[in-house]
């Protein structure tokens, strides 16, 4: 489970201390906020990452097709 002492450590480094099910869980939450959720997005990123890092390494990985992410059910 994400929870709030998760985040601050998954968005600076990588989720470092988190054990594997909670870093892929991590990355799940965080890709779907991005990609589905703008505006929560924009909060967390505004308190955890306000230099943009994460979502910009994110960005990064998209464009080489090392991340994919289901959509918002609707």
């Amino acid at each position: 489970m994400l929870t709030t002492g998760t985040l601050p450590d998954a968005l600076e480094t990588d989720c470092s201390k988190c054990s594997d099910k909670q870093k892929s869980s991590s990355t799940k939450v965080i890709h779907f906020l991005i990609d589905n959720k703008k505006e929560d997005w924009q909060k967390l990123e505004a308190k955890y990452d306000p230099t943009g890092t994460y979502r910009i390494k994110y960005e990064a990985q998209e464009k080489e097709g090392d991340v994919s992410v289901a959509p918002a059910p609707e």
